[in-house]
């Protein structure tokens, strides 16, 4: 589902940030998630970068190759 809305979101110029080590059960609680028979599973920050005030906004990504991030089990 993550990758999903990353891609969607990348393929409409947003940016997008993936937040780790959240208490999904905290989030659902505060959401009131279980009325709607809903559970979070990911957390992520999604908006327009600031081309005016963002340095790095032009500036070229850098991705390392999947073989130096991955480990094949």
């Amino acid at each position: 589902m993550k990758m999903d809305l990353g891609i969607a979101g990348c393929s409409q110029l947003y940016t997008l940030s993936l937040y780790g080590g959240f208490n999904p059960e905290e989030v659902d609680s505060i959401l009131q998630l279980e009325k709607l028979g809903l559970g979070s599973a990911t957390m992520l920050a999604l908006g327009y970068r600031d081309q005016q005030a963002d340095p790095m906004v032009y500036a070229p990504k850098v991705r390392r190759p999947m073989e130096e991030l991955l480990v094949r089990i």
